[in-house]
């Protein structure tokens, strides 16, 4: 009888230990621009979006047509039926993009999408509209759904948004940045 119970217990643990594992990651998140995490050294996200000047050393390119793909990376932790990780939710290109000051510029009206707070994006910079075009840069958005949360967010690995909002993506792009 005792047999019975050590092995009742025995198999229980194993069965509770195996039913009991930790969730998967989340994305990671990052910024990635000539002063973040290696980047091409001439792609620089501007203010507001990440706060940085452009070097004063590079000239800018003007004459590019980048493509801005936000793109839904997942839930940021827990599972979550409304994020569709890899899933493009925008895309900006020609006449979306304005061209002014040294910089490249699109107002991202994000109450015009299905996003949620759960969910991280990735806001990408591409040259050209094939797939394969070379990625000048990324940056992470961390949505919140109250000004309170704003505060918590880590502007280190993600652009602070609040759901609802206009997020202006402003970036500079130097001569040489796709050599």
């Amino acid at each position: 009888m005792k047999r019975i119970a050590f092995l009742s217990l025995v198999f229980a643990g194993i069965v509770g230990c195996h039913a009991d594992q930790a969730l998967p990651p989340g994305p990671s998140a990052e910024i990635q621009d000539a002063t973040h995490l290696d980047g091409n050294p001439f792609f620089f996200w501007l203010p507001p979006t990440v706060n940085q000047q452009a070097p004063s050393s590079q000239v800018f390119s003007s004459k590019l047509r980048p493509v801005i793909t936000i793109i839904d990376q997942g839930p940021a932790g827990a599972p979550s039926g409304n994020c569709q990780a890899d899933n493009t939710v925008r895309t900006f290109s020609g006449s979306d993009i304005t061209v002014s000051n040294a910089t490249y510029h699109v107002n991202w009206r994000t109450d015009q999408d299905d996003l949620h707070a759960e969910c991280t994006y990735r806001i990408t910079v591409n040259v050209g509209p094939r797939l394969d075009s070379p990625e000048l840069g990324h940056a992470d958005v961390d949505l919140v759904s109250s000004g309170n949360q704003l505060k918590n967010v880590d502007t280190d690995e993600f652009i602070p948004l609040l759901d609802g909002r206009t997020l202006p993506i402003t970036f500079f792009v130097g001569v040489g940045a796709t050599c």
